[in-house]
């Protein structure tokens, strides 16, 4: 079992390798979600609720599903990002910082903001949804990334196609996302944390000892008074304070966040 999720309308989310299994404690009965109905893939590693108790699901190797736990439990969105892996590419990932779409299968978290507006977490960034889609960040690591691939004979031509943004992340490798009160809370691999704009994930926002978490940060939970806490791989709890100011705003075009009709 990799996450669990409940509402206040009685049901509790389970996400585990065949998919999600939900409990109603109505009636004491249990439905299961797989690739028998509609899921791309088994492996489910994050979940929570949305309005309407759509259940949002970030997948180990099937990008992003949304279910609609109260109808046919059919997915109701599916996103994926562009199969890249192949003898004509060097490697499996965009070759920009920013960008339309899902950046990655591989996701390791979901979020969903007060607005609808959803956030996942990859091994390649995060993606974000807008009113024209879904876009994405990766790391300020993604040309070291692509120096370090293993096809030299190809990653010249990936290089031609190389596109820095000054809104880049940490790091790619993000572990964990959260919507807060405070804004966007990002959880990586190596770098610590970031806070960014909920609406614009492209704008950072300081935060007060950021700089001490050194460690993976596994989860995220902010309190009603703004303080951040953080579980950490190797380094126990740590607390944050919370953002106070933003950066400036950069140059690339964000739409609003979207609101999915359910």
């Amino acid at each position: 079992v990799h996450a669990l999720a409940s509402t206040s309308t009685g049901l509790t989310a389970v996400a585990h390798e065949q998919g999600v299994s939900l409990y109603n404690s109505h009636d004491d009965s249990w439905r299961d979600f797989t690739v028998l109905n509609g899921l791309p893939a088994g492996g489910v590693r994050a979940i929570c609720f949305g309005s309407g108790d759509s259940l949002h699901c970030a997948m180990e190797n099937g990008g992003y599903v949304r279910i609609d736990v109260r109808g046919t439990g059919r997915s109701a969105q599916r996103l994926s990002a562009p199969e890249t892996w192949g003898k004509n590419r060097a490697v499996f990932y965009p070759l920009t910082t920013a960008g339309q779409g899902l950046c990655s299968n591989f996701c390791n978290g979901v979020s969903v903001g007060s607005l609808g507006q959803v956030c996942i977490a990859s091994l390649n960034g995060i993606s974000y949804s807008t009113t024209g889609g879904f876009r994405y960040l990766q790391g300020s690591d993604l040309k070291a990334k692509m120096d370090g691939a293993a096809r030299k004979e190809l990653i010249e031509g990936e290089r031609k196609l190389f596109r820095e943004s000054s809104a880049a992340l940490k790091e790619s490798y993000v572990n964990y996302v959260l919507y807060g009160k405070n804004g966007l809370w990002i959880g990586y691999r190596g770098k610590g944390i970031e806070l960014r704009d909920p609406t614009n994930p492209q704008r950072i926002k300081e935060i007060k000892d950021a700089a001490k978490i050194k460690r993976p940060v596994r989860a995220i939970v902010e309190m009603p008074d703004g303080r951040g806490f953080c579980a950490t791989y190797g380094a126990g709890l740590v607390e944050v304070c919370r953002g106070i100011a933003f950066a400036a705003p950069s140059p690339e075009p964000v739409g609003n966040p979207v609101i999915f009709t359910e």
